[in-house]
């Protein structure tokens, strides 16, 4: 009877082992999560400010077009080195989305893959747990049959 009682305290405490070991994978999955969230805002700020500018100096181009434009009548140069300037800036912001992109992808790829062996350790732990729960109620069963068969001469 000792021994299962010792080892009702052991299942007792592996159960409170391995409720501690969910708790704290979860809080990790929430903690990378906000972690992963802030990095896409860095991102986006970052590429944002970026885009911005380039945003602007297509602004100056057009407004530059439009002043170059003289009774209805351009000046070709000009006209030919704003249009190669404003194709140049859309390549960049182009470039700018696309590396922007890549980074958000990258992040996504991490974060699923950190995900899934969350997920798989937390549910090794949590089968280990429901094995835990099981045997220590059948521990506890047997220890109580035990104490009836050794105390029963009391009952009569």
């Amino acid at each position: 009877m000792l021994s299962q009682q010792l080892t009702l305290l052991l299942y007792d405490a592996k159960i409170q082992d391995d409720t501690s070991t969910l708790l704290s994978l979860s809080k990790e999955r929430n903690l990378k999560m906000k972690y992963s969230a802030n990095k896409k805002s860095q991102i986006e700020a970052k590429y944002g400010f970026e885009e911005d500018q380039i945003q602007n100096k297509i602004s100056e181009i057009n407004k530059s077009k439009r002043e170059n434009v003289k009774d209805g009548k351009t000046d070709t140069v000009d006209h030919q080195e704003l249009l190669s300037q404003y194709e140049e800036l859309k390549g960049e912001l182009n470039e700018l989305k696309n590396k922007e992109d890549r980074e958000f992808e990258q992040i996504e790829r991490e974060a699923t893959a950190y995900e899934n062996e969350n997920d798989t350790e937390q549910s090794a732990v949590q089968t280990d747990l429901e094995a835990a729960r099981q045997d220590r109620e059948a521990v506890k069963e047997n220890l109580n049959q035990d104490i009836e068969k050794s105390f029963g001469y009391f009952q009569q």
